[in-house]
């Protein structure tokens, strides 16, 4: 019967808050018992927490207090040295800035002889993995002064605060011309 030991380590995972986490061990020996662990300290189940003792760790709806290191060590049945501990693991919340798309626009002054932009009037598909919270443009708004091509920034931000900026054109026309 061979000791237990830990064929597959966990691997580091990049999550989302309010995801799913799971880590994943593999073992081999005989009658192989799991114990997993965040920053060394055993865990149970519970508070989103499953899988404790079993070879996938579950942590449900993660957010900033479950970045942490998780290791499992593993137990088989031959004596008190039967035992081996996977490498760490680590839980880091989503670092990833957003993808920051912009399209050029044509806007016409209105009878006041300006005009204002949205974000999402420049907006050309912005996307990111866990989710745009806010869309921003600079300069927004326009006068008989800014006739022509004028460049803006689209800035992007994430549920997680990354973000990312690009510039669009906006040509100003005057409708009495």
């Amino acid at each position: 019967i061979p000791p237990a030991s830990v064929v597959g380590h966990p691997a580091h995972v990049m999550a989302c808050p309010g995801d799913t986490a799971e880590f994943t061990v593999a073992a081999v020996g005989s009658n192989i018992e799991y114990y997993w662990q965040r920053d060394r300290m055993n865990l149970t189940d519970g508070g989103g927490i499953s899988g404790s003792r079993t070879d996938t760790l579950s942590i449900e709806n993660v957010d900033e207090d479950d970045v942490h290191a998780y290791r499992c060590i593993v137990i088989g049945d031959c004596d008190e040295n039967d035992y081996d501990v996977s490498d760490e693991a680590l839980l880091v919340l989503d670092s990833i800035p957003p993808n920051a798309v912009s399209r050029d626009i044509v806007v016409s002054l209105g009878g006041e002889g300006t005009v204002g932009i949205t974000a999402a009037l420049v907006d050309g598909g912005s996307m990111d993995n866990c989710g745009i919270v806010n869309l921003s443009v600079h300069p927004d708004w326009f006068t008989c002064a800014d006739l022509g091509q004028n460049t803006v920034v689209l800035t992007v931000e994430d549920v997680n605060g990354n973000e990312a900026s690009c510039p669009a054109m906006v040509t100003v026309e005057d409708p009495l011309d």
